[in-house]
């Protein structure tokens, strides 16, 4: 099992999300605290650590009252000593990096952030044959309602393409031209 192996590993196993919480041009997507903690409990249960990328410049407080407090949340704020070093520019590939190695993750529809995330998660479910055979992974959407568990279903390259991320960016991506040719939608 996934946890069993992380343990084994010393690393800790734990769900991930990126919500947007301010300035985002598509306001269906955008969700209260309440809503928020609701998503997060709905997907990830009521304990365990979450990590949290998010552009609300380290103010969580309104989102914790609304989260069970089994739950430990987490973000980059809370590691800032352990990369001092690092040059700040650099703490949204981080953010990014961390998310996608998460178990679940959940993210905000039509944001490029959570689409680089789920990208990167499918790249991972291809190196370690991970995920299904039409490339699903286990992320969700906290809104906007009807889009909630798109990542978790095959679906082909359409229109607006910058809401999500498709399973065709890292499914049989590997393959060579000859294979390619003969490659087959569930095969």
């Amino acid at each position: 099992h996934d946890k069993d192996a992380a343990a084994a590993e010393g690393k800790g196993a734990y769900n991930a999300l990126h919500l947007r919480r301010f300035r985002h041009s598509h306001e269906e997507s955008l969700l209260s605290p309440a809503d928020i903690g609701g998503a997060v409990g709905e997907r990830f249960g009521d304990d365990g650590a979450v990590y949290v990328a998010t552009d609300s410049k380290g103010d969580e407080a309104d989102l914790l009252d609304h989260i069970d407090e089994s739950v430990k949340i987490v973000a980059l704020r809370n590691f800032i000593t352990d990369i001092a070093k690092v040059d700040p520019k650099y703490y949204g590939m981080i953010d990014q990096v961390v998310a996608s190695r998460s178990e679940k993750f959940l993210g905000t529809y039509h944001s490029s952030f959570t689409n680089g995330i789920n990208r990167l998660r499918g790249y991972h479910t291809q190196k370690k044959q991970l995920s299904n055979q039409n490339g699903a992974i286990d992320s969700y959407y906290a809104a906007p309602k009807g889009k909630e568990g798109n990542m978790r279903v095959y679906k082909a390259v359409s229109k607006p393409f910058h809401a999500r991320e498709y399973p065709s960016a890292w499914r049989s991506i590997d393959v060579g031209l000859d294979e390619a040719k003969t490659f087959k939608l569930g095969s």
